[in-house]
């Protein structure tokens, strides 16, 4: 309707972060939400995540291997 009548763009209406956190979720983006946070969270912490850690355990057992 807005692209024949532009003046009736003004008034649409929008949902609010709040109401659109409001809305069911499937499962999977919830999950994905989740996996998310946990990634934020940890890069705030400095956790190392993923195959970094394997790095850095390889690296650990490969030096008290040379010692």
């Amino acid at each position: 309707m807005g692209l024949f009548c532009p003046l009736y763009i003004t008034r649409l209406e929008f949902k609010s972060r709040e109401e659109l956190q409001l809305m069911p979720q499937t499962q999977e983006e919830h999950l994905i939400a989740l996996e998310d946070e946990k990634e934020d969270s940890d890069s705030e912490h400095n956790v190392p995540t993923g195959p970094d850690i394997e790095v850095i355990i390889s690296n650990l057992r490969n030096y008290s291997i040379m010692i």
